[in-house]
């Protein structure tokens, strides 16, 4: 069923989400407008093998990089 911890991609993930997030955020700034930045996250087993990358999502959405986390666990 090739099942893996994700590792780098997982990572990789929450850096793009990061740098989406602050180009919308400066966007909005720019330009008066509102774009929601949602992120869904699937794939609990991966997920309780790398909960240091979940953090990191629940971060980006606390300082309001992302505006809604969806999780399909």
């Amino acid at each position: 069923m090739g099942v893996t911890a994700g590792g780098s991609k997982m990572g990789d993930a929450v850096y793009e989400c990061q740098l989406v997030g602050r180009e919308l955020r400066e966007f909005s700034e720019r330009t008066g407008t509102q774009i929601a930045h949602i992120v869904f996250l699937d794939g609990r087993d991966q997920w309780n093998k790398r909960r240091s990358d979940l953090v990191r999502f629940i971060d980006l959405f606390r300082q309001g990089l992302i505006d809604h986390v969806l999780g399909g666990f």
